[in-house]
């Protein structure tokens, strides 16, 4: 009678044993890919859902892969199990998209700086003149007559009006499907922001950049004071190339050679048929 009770005893210890472990087991690896998902989706989805979607498959697999090992599973079939599961979580990417940032106009101000201007320029004195600074081209303007200084086809994309030893500066700028996506009138810089717009101030209300998705410079425009400014960017217009005015020159994707030399222009400006 002793030895059956201890008998049972032991068996009732050791079936505790097992379901504790059995428990353990489970609590572990359903608490591994909670914290996964939780992690996945709390950092990675507003980023980016393909990320988040190639993470999440690759954290899930590695308890899945530990307990296919362990119960004998050859190692062809673990992994094909991994390839199923990301390729699961694939499918489900492509049903549910991308992240879709939605666009915001940006509404700011341009005021110049207090940057010294240079003494002169291409050898001319600009004591009474305003200066753009467009590539490695510089435009001085005399007068109070607003001029185009940049002209992409059909577009105006900059021009500036001097007004009392200051200048207002009006810019537009397009996208390369002609959709208009950034403009300054009048100290007034509107920028409509997204997926594949971005805007950088910095904290400084002389300088705007506006940049792609891709990082690209798109519009740079540094008000160095009230006299002088610096252009730079990728400008498109509909139905025209894109035109790049870099420190080095002015380009288009047609040749990607320069198409101006180094100007020093006077109350002209850039035309790009």
């Amino acid at each position: 009678m002793s030895e059956n009770n201890s008998t049972n005893n032991g068996s009732a210890s050791n079936s505790d044993h097992d379901n504790h472990k059995k428990l353990y087991h489970w609590v572990y690896v359903a608490g591994w890919c909670l914290l996964s998902a939780v992690v996945d989706f709390a950092f990675l989805w507003p980023e980016s859902h393909l990320l988040a979607f190639l993470a999440l498959p690759a954290l899930l697999s590695l308890p899945m892969i530990y307990e296919m090992t362990v119960a004998g599973v050859s190692p062809y079939w673990v992994g094909i199990a991994v390839i199923g599961l990301f390729a699961a979580f694939q499918n489900v990417y492509l049903i549910v998209g991308p992240n879709v940032i939605p666009e915001i106009e940006v509404v700011g101000i341009l005021e110049p700086g207090e940057e010294p201007s240079p003494a002169a320029i291409c050898g001319q004195p600009i004591t009474d003149a305003v200066v753009a600074l467009i590539g490695d081209s510089a435009i001085i303007l005399r007068g109070p007559t607003k001029r185009t200084i940049l002209r992409i086809g059909a577009c105006e994309v900059l021009s500036i009006t001097p007004s009392q030893g200051t200048i207002s500066v009006e810019s537009h700028l397009y996208n390369v499907k002609g959709k208009p996506i950034a403009s300054i009138r009048n100290g007034s810089a509107h920028v409509l922001t997204g997926e594949n717009v971005r805007q950088n101030r910095n904290g400084d209300l002389s300088t705007l950049v506006v940049t792609d998705g891709l990082g690209r410079e798109l519009l740079y425009i540094h008000y160095s004071n009230p006299r002088t400014f610096r252009v730079r960017g990728i400008f498109a217009c509909p139905n025209h190339v894109p035109v790049e005015v870099s420190e080095n020159g002015i380009t288009t994707g047609r040749t990607g050679k320069s198409l101006f030399a180094a100007n020093c222009l006077i109350n002209l400006g850039l035309t790009i048929p």
